[in-house]
């Protein structure tokens, strides 16, 4: 076999630089989730679904606490559930793991 395009880039904006890709698949539904700068140069983490042939987004940032830097995010999914971990690190320095569940729409 040969790998092949699969749409687009999946960055909220395709004029930054984005990192670290997690993909999961939970019940039919395939998930990406990534690290995107921001126009200020922090880190934000990004996901979205696929749905027929388009990546659409679940939330337009993730972190919760902006504006800090967050990294490193990692997907699971369990039967239909999807949850999604990541590094967060505040104004104070210290980093903190942070997981959120995709709540259905």
């Amino acid at each position: 076999g040969s790998w092949v395009s699969d749409g687009t880039s999946l960055n909220s904006d395709p004029t930054r630089h984005a990192l670290s890709p997690s993909l999961v698949q939970a019940g039919s539904t395939l998930y990406a989730a990534w690290t995107e700068y921001d126009a200020k140069g922090i880190s934000q983490i990004h996901a979205k679904h696929r749905t027929g042939d388009r990546w659409v987004s679940d939330d337009p940032r993730l972190n919760t606490v902006p504006p800090s830097a967050s990294s490193a995010p990692s997907l699971l999914g369990s039967g239909p559930r999807v949850y999604i971990a990541w590094k967060e690190v505040y104004g104070n320095g210290l980093a903190q793991i942070v997981v959120k569940q995709l709540q259905a729409q």
